[in-house]
């Protein structure tokens, strides 16, 4: 679905299994950076009102979802925003892009425990300069069906 929205229905879809994955990665980054925002502050009535103005401008709009995708992606960085009201308007588009974007991907307790262990474990390995150990325990926390990337603020999980 999302590898849909992102074209215009008016353009040919040209598909491929590489197209897909990227479609799929990208998804997944966008949920993660999602589930990162923070309930806090009310919610900015003025700065809800044009941004959702600003989305539905897109729809409207020969049906524009990759348009409207692009208002979403504005909401998710714009730094004057509160979460709280990041949060609603994402809540909004979502029910016309129906892509279950406050939706939380459950993890097992005991199974994200020994995640975190791992992710310890290959950051020490990684201050010590020993990257042939943290590869392969990068590959083991792969076998748990979850990928790792390495950013500025930490060791982030992703749920395949």
């Amino acid at each position: 679905r999302f590898m849909c929205l992102n074209s215009h229905y008016k353009k040919q879809l040209v598909f491929s299994y590489d197209a897909l994955k990227q479609s799929e990665d990208t998804y997944k980054k966008l949920k993660q950076r999602i589930s990162l925002i923070k309930e806090e502050g009310i919610v900015d009535n003025n700065k809800y009102i044009s941004f959702n103005e600003k989305f539905k401008s897109s729809i409207s709009d020969n049906l524009n979802t990759s348009n409207a995708l692009s208002v979403l992606y504005e909401v998710i960085k714009d730094s004057e925003l509160n979460g709280k009201t990041k949060l609603e308007l994402i809540s909004s588009f979502d029910k016309v892009l129906a892509l279950d974007l406050l939706k939380k991907e459950e993890i097992d307790k005991g199974l994200l425990e020994q995640i975190n262990e791992l992710i310890e474990l290959r950051n020490n390995y990684k201050k010590e300069k020993n990257y042939e150990k943290a590869d392969e325990v990068r590959k083991e926390i792969e076998k748990f069906g979850v990928e790792i990337k390495d950013t500025r603020e930490g060791t982030e999980i992703i749920i395949k």
